[in-house]
């Protein structure tokens, strides 16, 4: 890595460069003759100020936040500890927030915890002070910088090993423990300082951590104007630092250097004095990771730098100054994706982007203590609520003798701020590129806008997402494609989404971009058994709706609109039936095999994916990219819809490197997110143009981590309110769906998340599956692949979507296997079962229930809950097993085994005391024990599956 550059100052910045000569002048000479002596220097830590040094307020800068879409007002300052609570200590403008909210302050020998936004405090114990991380499972981790030992030799001569204290809180900082983290360094790093140690989570799950360290070849310089804390100025010769990553792959146990952020080998103090030290870090929604860090020593001024990285921390953009001072930076992204950074020296600063830290604006003083450097100006920022913050800083008595401990320590303060976000943004309902209509005084548009809201959480207990299979009958009229539709027009499916294409990309409507379905028999087919016949029925269908002016998404727009029900075209990102036709099907494929992932050589391979993926579309080409935008157009304009699905899930192979296996690289998910803000820039041109809303819509996979590897970043696209409704999942792994964490992620940008659930599984485990996820926070239920037998059908869907209806009904928890269909075995690396048991050792399993089956047994509606765990191989009369649910061991089961053409299965059913039970996770632990372990079979916890009855069902829930 190059040395940083100092680069240019932010235009808003008023100190000039040129004026940094003349700090050292200051520092040893005093003023000029005949100039009046300059308020700071009468501080030691001031002596250096320029004197041309300007501080705007926030009323300077209100312009600047405006025309940013910012809005900030200061609210009410207070003391929250005073300096007899808080002792003799420094660095106390600490301030914590856990996942659940609360807030905590740790200042010296006092710590408060919160859970009212710093409205009222009580006191705790505990080591949480600032730079936290919390992980998308729910932890709180942080360095304390204390304890350890090291370095220590590794038996590797370049690299040496060192612990150091990391805390942790699985409970929102009601309990935490302490334990020793091992971090393996270079051997050449010398130092190292892990109080400034931010850890962020990154895209799989790892954690990395920025800190400041020396390496043994940083350069020594001397600095004749270092200001020690009681306030004597002298010489000091010291090593400069740089800012460090270190990564951590098991849940911060063991921690691993990865690479340097900044460095500078300039031995000299004129620009970044120190070097790089007192780092803060924030990982954007976008998935982007900041670093800010200071270059300022003792009491000089210089400017704090920022670098990025776009790969979870793995490469740095050069640093480039972004304020003209600034010490202890503390960095947050706001809920409506905001950056704010606190910073001081002299006195106390924030600063502000609404552009994922491209550019800064409105930086102002917003608390001038009655000492220059007043208690060393370091603050804490946090979103205690949203669009509040919450900054604490120190505050010395103005009595109080410079160099003496009274002008170093002193109250701890706190004061809010409240930041609104105007125009686009990750949460403004308006989405990026829409005219400000209050500013236009456009009416009609004004009332479109207004009317996004309404139309983003409109009432969605089922989303109908049909295949369009209709096409494949022969139909008699136009009217004869929806009736399958329309016998449920009674039930609660509030909205329909209609695939707009079948089979290899050919489309259900009369497309402008593309080819129809029935339109054209491709070349070859009268080589292949029935496919001419399939395509005069099709081209009947075909010439039927050309004849009536209509087409299939015509009359699913004309059901919904008569029924009042919303009507979305669903767009399948990728079609791939064509890769097991003797040709393309479609026109443009048959021009363009080079737009495909693969050639047609791969449809002989066996067992691999490629036999089926190498027809997907490459999206890393241009022209396919085009291509898909210009159907989108087509269909948005051309039809009265009211929104549109880009479904990913169906088929889920976009770039190359997944054909092979592997994840796909950074400028891939860039790729895909520059192709997302594509179609929404399409979609919002539509929406002006029509005057009312026009809501997209995406549907990903299981987890984010899935997504994220196959090139979906939702993350960013929440982030910068590219689409209003996410749905997720769709295999038959339902319960790997991970729905609390997407509603988390998805619930600060106003987007509601639909669980999808592929075709019906039976009253009772479709009430459990819609229960589950609803309790984990699920707006609705989006079907896909239903409508198989109507009739049979209707049950579930006058259900689902509904838990006060299906609260105190039977229901079936099944724990979902493995999706071995070879299409989708690629983005299924979890699943809840099947658990190999061995001889003597305890296995665990999940199960995920959404009844609080504790709460139904004391109304007194509760009749019975039954465990069952099926088990493979198992041989009753050699094999025994011990069960323990949550920790309480199962008695008593009753057995049955059967047997199909491949597997034996034996079942045993325990009854269950509801208080074992606990809403949403239960550790089911299985412990083999055989006459003599098997050298040649195994067993196989294959099945782990719940039946929960309640007193006057009225469900027909059909017995063990």
């Amino acid at each position: 890595m190059k040395p940083s550059p100092c680069g240019r100052l932010h235009p808003h910045l008023r100190i000039d460069m040129a004026l940094v000569p003349l700090m050292i002048c200051m520092a040893i000479g005093g003023r000029a003759h005949g100039e009046e002596p300059h308020w700071s220097q009468s501080e030691p830590f001031g002596h250096n100020v320029p004197k041309g040094l300007r501080a705007d307020t926030l009323d300077d800068v209100q312009d600047q936040l405006a025309a940013s879409g910012l809005e900030v007002t200061q609210g009410r300052t207070e003391v929250i500890l005073t300096r007899e609570e808080i002792g003799d200590y420094g660095f106390v403008g600490t301030l914590v927030r856990f996942p659940d909210g609360h807030i905590q302050v740790n200042a010296g020998k006092t710590q408060l915890r919160s859970g009212d936004a710093g409205r009222s405090w009580k006191r705790i114990q505990s080591k949480f002070a600032l730079y936290s991380c919390r992980t998308r499972d729910g932890q709180t981790l942080e360095f304390t910088g204390d304890g350890g030992v090291g370095p220590e030799p590794t038996g590797r001569r370049d690299t040496n090993m060192l612990r150091k204290e990391l805390i942790r809180s699985r409970d929102n900082g009601k309990t935490e423990t302490s334990e020793m983290a091992t971090l393996y360094l270079p051997a050449r790093l010398k130092r190292i300082t892990l109080r400034h140690a931010r850890i962020v989570q990154v895209s799989d799950g790892s954690l990395v951590a920025c800190c400041y360290a020396s390496f043994q070849e940083d350069p020594w310089v001397v600095y004749p104007s270092w200001v020690m804390k009681t306030g004597v100025i002298h010489e000091r010769r010291f090593q400069k630092n740089r800012i460090v990553i270190i990564r951590s792959e098991n849940n911060g146990r063991t921690w691993t250097y990865q690479t340097t952020v900044a460095f500078d080998i300039e031995e000299d103090t004129k620009e970044r004095i120190l070097g790089y030290s007192e780092p803060d870090m924030v990982r954007l929604q976008s998935g982007e990771i900041l670093v800010f860090m200071r270059t300022a020593i003792g009491g000089g001024i210089r400017p704090m730098y920022m670098s990025l990285s776009r790969d979870d921390g793995k490469t740095w953009s050069n640093a480039t100054p972004v304020t003209d001072r600034g010490v202890s930076p503390c960095v947050i992204e706001m809920q409506n994706g905001t950056i704010v950074v606190g910073y001081g020296r002299p006195h106390n600063w924030l600063m502000f982007s609404t552009d994922r830290g491209q550019t800064w604006t409105g930086h102002f003083q917003f608390y001038k203590g009655p000492k220059a450097w007043d208690a060393w100006n370091q603050i804490a920022v946090e979103e205690v609520a949203p669009d509040t913050l919450l900054v604490t800083y120190r505050h010395v008595d103005p009595k109080a003798k410079s160099g003496t401990l009274e002008s170093r320590y002193g109250d701890l303060m706190g004061t809010y701020f409240t930041v609104k976000r105007r125009g686009p943004g990750p949460r403004v309902v308006t989405p990026p590129g829409l005219v400000d209509t209050e500013a236009t005084g456009n009416s009609t548009i004004s009332t479109a806008l207004r009317n996004r809201d309404e139309a983003v959480h409109r009432r969605r207990r089922v989303i109908l997402n049909d295949d369009a299979g209709m096409v494949f009958q022969q139909l008699e009229k136009p009217e004869d494609f929806v009736a399958e539709m329309a016998a449920t027009i009674d039930t609660n499916i509030d909205s329909i989404w209609l695939s707009s294409m079948v089979g290899a990309d050919l489309y259900v409507y009369d497309c402008k971009v593309g080819q129809q379905i029935g339109e054209q028999i491709y070349p070859g087919a009268e080589t292949m058994k029935g496919e001419v016949e399939g395509f005069k029925k099709h081209n009947v269908n075909y010439k039927m709706f050309q004849a009536a002016r209509t087409d299939a998404l015509r009359e699913t727009v004309k059901l919904a609109r008569r029924h009042g029900k919303e009507v979305f075209a669903s767009f399948r990102m990728n079609m791939v039936q064509d890769s097991w036709r003797p040709n393309f099907q479609t026109r443009w494929k048959r021009e363009h095999p080079d737009w495909c992932l693969g050639d047609r050589s791969m449809a002989g391979l066996k067992d691999d994916a490629r036999s089926i993926y190498w027809s997907a579309l490459n999206f890393e080409l241009q022209a396919v990219r085009d291509q898909r935008i210009a159907v989108i157009e087509d269909l948005c304009t051309n039809y009265d819809l009211d929104g549109m699905e880009l479904d990913w899930w169906r088929w889920p192979m976009f770039f190359k490197p997944t054909m092979d296996g592997k994840p796909v690289e950074p400028r891939h998910i860039e790729i895909m997110n520059n192709f997302v803000r594509r179609v929404r820039d399409t979609t919002n041109t539509i929406e002006r143009r029509r005057n009312r809303p026009l809501l997209l819509a995406a549907r990903v996979f299981d987890t984010e981590e899935i997504s994220y590897t196959l090139g979906l970043d939702p993350r960013t696209w929440l982030a910068e309110g590219l689409i209003d409704i996410l749905v997720v999942g769709g295999t038959y792994t339902y319960y790997s769906i991970e729905t609390e964490k997407w509603v988390e992620l998805a619930r600060p940008h106003n987007v509601p998340v639909y669980v999808s659930l592929y075709r019906p599984r039976g009253i009772e485990r479709d009430r459990a599956r819609t229960h589950y996820h609803m309790s984990r926070g699920a707006a609705g239920m989006h079907v896909f692949n239903w409508l198989r037998d109507v009739e049979a059908e209707k049950s579930s869907l006058s259900e689902l979507g509904e838990p006060e209806v299906t609260l105190y009904k039977d229901k079936h928890y099944v724990m979902s296997g493995p999706f071995r269909t070879l299409g989708f075995r690629h983005i299924l690396r979890e699943h809840l079962v099947p658990v190999r048991l061995e001889h003597g050792a305890w296995r665990s399993a999940t199960l995920k229930i959404g009844d609080d089956v504790r709460a139904a047994k004391a109304s007194g509606r509760l009749k019975s809950t039954t465990l069952h765990l099926k088990f493979e191989n198992f041989s009753p009369a050699s094999d025994k097993v011990i069960v323990k649910l949550n920790g309480t061991e199962l008695s008593s089961p009753t057995w049955e085994t059967t047997q199909d053409e491949e597997t034996k299965v034996t079942t045993a059913a325990f009854q269950v005391s509801a208080p074992l039970l606990v809403l949403h996770e239960n550790k089911v632990d299985v412990l083999l024990q055989q006459a003599e372990a098997r050298a040649s079979s195994h067993v196989d916890l294959a099945g782990v599956e719940l039946w929960v009855r309640y007193q006057d069902s009225g469900s027909g829930a059909s017995g063990d």
